[in-house]
């Protein structure tokens, strides 16, 4: 098994996952209209309570880097402004924040780190790159940083640097690919801009499947899905709770077969 890349699914979970593929294909008109949006939603529960939040908040994904490509790609630059990441950042969402820049206003601005390193030294390097930054004249717009790295296999301090981000008026964006199912986790306490975490590595859950945390009062940043679906709505809705929840329907109800493993999110959280 290697669970930090692919995960380990019970037996029972997979057969649940092929179930609702079958009847996804032998009626699928039927499956999407009816047991579908029920299932998901369940499972959006399920979640949401693991991590004490609404289930407005939360909805289901095909992997954590596409959580990051959606909040990064939605959120409006500047041509001053900066997102800051790690040396330490996994590959893709470096590659993220180097694609956003190509076809956007920002800049980009990479926090070198080398193991072993005491956390205080990597928070004081986090300030010495603010600063830097602001002196240069930019404005850090967001911080992408990680609950558990990959490479090297490392807890970072998330809450203080979440607490840091707050202090300094920076958006923060938490890639937490490691993060659900292996720590605790209580997003009201720690209060992220935005969090993804895949759930099939450490939850037990088929995959693809993740997690895309927004707070309400932020969803009216997310406008849109990557690649943008038929569900669009060209309009600023009042209501935020609705943006979020066009990022999961929009792609989900015209992908059925690939959303079905995360149909037994509400199974696993159930039982954990």
């Amino acid at each position: 098994m290697h669970t930090g890349s692919f995960g380990s699914v019970p037996t029972t979970v997979l057969d649940l996952m092929h179930k609702y593929q079958h009847q996804s294909q032998v009626r699928p008109d039927e499956f999407l209209r009816y047991d579908f949006a029920q299932k998901l939603n369940e499972s959006r529960a399920a979640i949401a309570e693991q991590l004490h939040v609404p289930s407005s908040t939360v909805v289901l994904i095909q992997n954590a880097t596409t959580g990051i490509n959606t909040v990064l790609r939605n959120l409006q630059y500047d041509a001053n402004d900066t997102i800051l990441y790690f040396s330490t950042t996994y590959g893709a969402c470096q590659n993220i924040v180097l694609s956003t820049m190509e076809v956007s206003k920002c800049q980009g601005h990479r926090i070198e780190l080398e193991y072993p390193l005491p956390d205080e030294e990597l928070l004081d390097r986090v300030e010495v790159a603010i600063r830097a930054v602001r002196d240069a004249g930019q404005r850090p717009k967001v911080l992408m940083l990680d609950t558990i790295c990959s490479l090297p296999a490392v807890r970072m301090p998330f809450e203080r640097l979440l607490e840091l981000c707050k202090r300094e008026g920076i958006l923060s964006l938490v890639d937490g690919a490691h993060g659900y199912g292996a720590l605790p986790l209580n997003l009201a306490e720690l209060c992220p801009d935005f969090f993804v975490s895949n759930c099939h590595k450490w939850g037990l859950v088929p995959r693809p499947c993740a997690l895309l945390y927004v707070p309400e009062h932020n969803q009216k940043l997310i406008r849109t899905t990557f690649p943008t679906s038929s569900l669009f709505v060209y309009t600023c809705i009042s209501q935020s709770t609705q943006l979020l929840l066009l990022v999961q329907t929009s792609r989900a109800q015209y992908d059925v077969p690939k959303y079905t493993s995360c149909l037994d999110c509400h199974r696993i959280a159930g039982a954990s």
